[in-house]
């Protein structure tokens, strides 16, 4: 994976940690588990004192068998994860920028995005707040 398109912004917090992504037969795709960059041990989404620098979570990649770097929602950060767009994803790196989901989520997040584990969806970290208590809506 490219990491250089991160924000400094993004790179300036001590809210990353590693991931290794595990094949759930039973959901037909992969999911990402959190690892602490600093032991390769377990790494908690909700524990800070198991998340380290962006210099130090790169490192560790290097170190430990992991799949990628890990970024922990904090701090006025919020992520929006959209699933099952390959089609949307296909016009848009070939130059097609007409009104379509990816365009929208450039727009509405003015932020940092990048093509999900599976190839097919989009993640996205912003500044925000969650409305509501619900968090889940169809692939959104």
């Amino acid at each position: 994976m490219n990491y250089e398109n991160i924000p400094n912004e993004l790179r300036s917090l001590k809210q990353w940690g590693l991931f290794q992504k595990i094949w759930q037969p039973e959901r037909n795709k992969y999911t990402k588990i959190p690892h602490n960059a600093l032991n390769g041990g377990a790494g908690k989404s909700n524990d800070p004192s198991t998340w380290v620098d962006f210099k130090t979570a790169l490192e560790a990649l290097k170190t430990y068998q992991m799949d990628g770097l890990a970024f922990f929602f904090a701090n006025g950060y919020v992520g929006l994860d959209i699933d099952h767009i390959g089609d949307e994803l296909d016009k848009f790196r070939s130059g097609d920028y007409q009104e379509n989901t990816v365009s929208q989520a450039i727009t509405m997040t003015k932020s940092y995005m990048e093509v999900s584990i599976s190839g097919s969806g989009i993640h996205a970290i912003f500044k925000g707040k969650i409305p509501g208590t619900r968090r889940r809506k169809g692939n959104v």
